[in-house]
């Protein structure tokens, strides 16, 4: 078994925890699978795991339960732990418990030998469809010159990685499969496995500068867009018409960004049209997505970054900021749709990027009323937002459903209603909090404001 330390607990928000905007609404969202895919991958938004302390074996004497036949284990069965020679184990830790960023344990899943590919003797396998972060907590079973791990596509070579010759430690190794097919994993000497966690890895698209082909681009000083082109296999680019030349290709550039220095950008040369597409570049999201751009400013006059959605109104970011000389990445995270990027006195693009990511959220806007009573205080907990990803905590009522007036606004978003949390947090209870369950890395942002003019 393991005492509950593991980083699947409860995180608790209290509505002062991050204050990144000035209006009062709280709006939450929680971005799970931080991971980078291949262009064009379609993937589960899942994580499998294996978590040794999840099972009851019944050890012998020796504080042993042998394996003897091919076992189903991990969340919808997803390992398989080999019965091959009987060469897995479950095992007690009798020379002490073993902790890691997961929690302390006091028995593992013991691989009791070298892994063989072929067979699978001595190792666990699972099977992927698509690429895949592996994460796992393993330490040796015994100090010998053999203390590596091991995996393998079935049947093919083995992949090892140097752990701690040392029983009482835990070695954290990750690694990424790009293949379809089924794997292996083990050690060139078995090993004690605690956890096992594998994540479907979500596409990634991205373009830089120095990587887009000029031949789409006219011959000249300043080369403009030939005809319409899609660049890194997503972002799309228009040559409205001949006279068209607000898309263009400058190269030859010498503009700062951290310790790099940035040569060739895309140039959206004017301003931006949304209706016709002109100096803007779009794109399709299937999903949420977080957008990353690293850009400078072209000339004398500031840009103002600027896109659309599904061909509404141009939205203004004025908290995107772009100088001469010195290159600056701005991040968003928006719904999926079809977007059109710009800006107003036009931008140097050096790298953009879109990333799709798995999200959670809770947007007070949505909150029922029925949930709360006719003062609007929350009486008992709620499960809101995404598949009731998140609790609106009722201890002593001192969470409140209120209406905002007027309403505000942010990033073209607005918001009507705000869940006030009307106290001091205390996460021993819950009061006055906001509670998610946390399963995997993830990244929470918040947009809240304090509730008064206190500044505690």
């Amino acid at each position: 078994m393991k005492r509950k330390l593991r980083q699947r607990v409860m995180a608790i928000f209290a509505a002062l925890l991050m204050v990144i905007s000035t209006f009062p609404t709280s709006s939450l969202s929680v971005v799970n699978a931080e991971t980078t895919g291949t262009d064009g991958t379609v993937s589960d938004k899942k994580a499998y795991v294996f978590d040794a302390s999840d099972y009851s074996p019944s050890f012998d004497k020796d504080g042993k339960a042998f394996i003897t036949e091919d076992t189903k284990v991990g969340t919808d069965d997803f390992f398989t732990v080999s019965g091959v020679d009987g060469k897995n184990l479950w095992v007690a830790l009798s020379d002490g418990a073993l902790s890691c960023d997961m929690g302390e344990y006091t028995q593992a899943l013991q691989l009791g030998g070298e892994l063989k590919s072929s067979t699978g003797k001595a190792g666990m396998s699972f099977e992927i469809s698509s690429p895949v972060k592996v994460i796992v907590y393993d330490a040796v079973k015994s100090v010998k010159d053999k203390h590596s791990f091991q995996y393998a596509k079935e049947g093919g070579d083995k992949i090892s990685i140097e752990m701690e010759n040392d029983k009482s430690v835990v070695n954290r190794i990750e690694f990424t499969l790009e293949e379809a097919g089924k794997y292996w994993i083990g050690g060139d000497n078995g090993g004690n496995i605690l956890y096992v966690e594998v994540q479907t890895l979500l596409p990634e698209y991205s373009v830089e500068g120095d990587t887009i082909d000029a031949s789409l681009f006219t011959d000249a000083d300043k080369p403009t867009l030939i005809a319409d082109s899609t660049l890194g296999g997503f972002f799309n680019v228009k040559k409205i018409d001949d006279e068209d030349t607000k898309i263009q290709l400058i190269s030859g550039q010498s503009v700062a960004y951290g310790n790099e220095t940035l040569t060739t950008s895309l140039r959206l040369d004017g301003n931006a049209d949304f209706n016709t597409g002109k100096a803007t570049v779009e794109f399709t999201a299937e999903q949420d997505f977080r957008l990353t751009l690293v850009g400078a400013q072209k000339g004398g006059s500031v840009p103002t970054l600027k896109y659309s959605k599904d061909g509404g109104a141009a939205v203004e970011l004025s908290d995107a900021k772009f100088e001469v000389g010195t290159a600056t990445e701005y991040v968003i995270e928006l719904p999926a749709g079809t977007y059109k990027f710009g800006a107003q006195n036009g931008l140097d693009i050096f790298k953009l990027s879109v990333k799709y990511i798995e999200k959670y959220t809770m947007n007070a806007n949505d909150v029922d009323s029925n949930l709360a009573g006719e003062d609007g205080k929350f009486a008992s907990d709620a499960a809101v937002g995404t598949d009731g990803y998140f609790t609106i905590t009722g201890y002593k009522s001192k969470n409140v459903l209120k209406t905002v007036e007027p309403a505000a606004e942010y990033n073209g978003s607005t918001y009507s209603q705000k869940v006030q949390l009307n106290s001091a947090f205390d996460g021993s209870t819950g009061k006055a909090a906001i509670k998610i369950n946390v399963e995997k890395t993830a990244k929470v942002t918040i947009i809240a404001a304090a509730k008064g003019e206190s500044a505690e």
